[in-house]
């Protein structure tokens, strides 16, 4: 497993006071035990250094063709109550990635993030509101993203909302990630606090910060009706990349339509 150096990032002082319901919500939307029952999911759990991780795989993950896992990373759930009370259950109502993985027709992996679905001593608050995206969440990520990718030759990684964020900073540092493609990631949460009169988000990695190799292939998708991640911070983020797409969808806001828009998403990411 092969990390690179980050860059230094420059850290704010404020704890943030809330984060927007980053929950899939169209007329469709299903529940956490629904989907894993529905489409007879697997379950792993994997123990990083750092914390635990639920891993749940589709059945193409157990084919033959190893070539390429596309592995599917959360939004931010529900950290925040109200703007004064933290969640003590940061675990998304809808849980839209996990969703779009069960109708992923290639071989897949939801791969949770620390603190999601399994809470354990080493879990606490800080873990999915100010340091939701910090340097120890993201190395956790990448090494159980190294042993669930252990037999594929290469990954694509797909973000929705702070999964895009995380997604990025994943692809920055390790070189099996030949793809990655956010679906309204929040990709300069400066921008996202200081437009919703948030505090800044502490101990927390900026994707903004960072340029991706140009070995890695780039696509960003954004809602043309988000009022939560403006489509022109995607659009922004995208431009300053070397290998980079920016997609706008019609008809589209921050948690609708993403399922209905699915199936063309995955014909354009396949057609390169």
């Amino acid at each position: 497993m092969k990390i690179k150096g980050y860059l230094s990032v420059q850290l704010l002082l404020i704890l943030p006071l809330v984060i927007s319901g980053l929950v899939g919500g169209c007329a469709h939307k299903t529940t956490f035990n629904s989907l894993v029952q529905d489409n007879s999911l697997v379950k792993n759990n994997y123990q990083s250094p750092y914390f635990n991780h639920l891993t749940l795989s589709n059945q193409q993950y157990y084919t033959h063709n190893k070539s390429v896992l596309y592995v599917f990373i959360e939004g931010d759930g529900l950290p925040w109550l109200t703007r004064n009370q933290i969640s003590t259950n940061p675990d998304p109502v809808y849980p839209l990635a996990l969703d779009l993985m069960s109708h992923n027709p290639y071989p897949g992996i939801y791969l949770s993030r620390p603190c999601y679905w399994l809470r354990n001593d080493s879990c606490n608050y800080e873990l999915w509101t100010n340091k939701r995206y910090s340097e120890q969440v993201v190395k956790s990520m990448i090494y159980t993203l190294a042993e669930i990718s252990r037999e594929f030759e290469s990954i694509t990684l797909v973000g929705y909302s702070g999964g895009g964020t995380l997604a990025v900073l994943m692809a920055n540092a390790f070189e099996k990630v030949t793809r990655l493609v956010t679906l309204a990631g929040n990709l300069d949460h400066t921008k996202w606090t200081q437009q919703h009169d948030y505090t800044s988000l502490k101990g927390s990695l900026n994707p903004s910060e960072y340029k991706l190799a140009s070995s890695v292939k780039q696509f960003h998708f954004a809602a043309e009706n988000d009022k939560n991640i403006l489509a022109e911070w995607i659009r922004d983020f995208s431009d300053k990349q070397v290998n980079s797409q920016f997609i706008l969808l019609k008809n589209t806001d921050h948690s609708c339509c993403w399922l209905e828009n699915w199936g063309n998403i995955i014909k354009i990411i396949e057609s390169e």
